[in-house]
């Protein structure tokens, strides 16, 4: 796929304009590839998120049984560039504080999950 600096070119005749890289830009192959390509890296960054803020570590600072720690993920969710540059202390700190913002009203911060979703189709 070419990117925008590609669109152009300058050759031994002269220079012009690559009317390939156009069409890399603008077809439904190219932003479906873009798409799928943004998706992978939207998956990527959520599973690094999950890596370091389990239920298991909030469950453990916090006292939390395993489906509130899980709603409690949920609601706290750090951004994936806190995640990347946290210790585990910062991130252990960052449970602490949001759980101390949790205790005060609960219901506040109750968010129903997505249901689920079932795939089989009805004949």
């Amino acid at each position: 796929m070419a990117g925008y600096g590609d669109v152009f070119s300058v050759g031994p005749t002269g220079a012009g304009l690559s009317i390939n890289s156009i069409y890399s830009l603008f077809s439904k192959e190219a932003k479906r590839a873009r798409r799928l390509t943004k998706t992978i890296e939207n998956d990527y960054k959520e599973n690094v998120i999950d890596y370091k803020f389990t239920k298991e570590l909030i469950s453990k600072v916090t006292g939390l049984n395993f489906e509130e720690a899980e709603r409690f993920r949920r609601i706290f969710r750090p951004s994936y560039f806190f995640i990347l540059a946290a210790s585990d202390y910062e991130v252990t700190n960052y449970i602490k504080d949001c759980y101390s913002r949790y205790r005060i009203n609960p219901s506040q911060y109750f968010i129903d999950p997505f249901p689920t979703i079932n795939y089989k189709l009805v004949p």
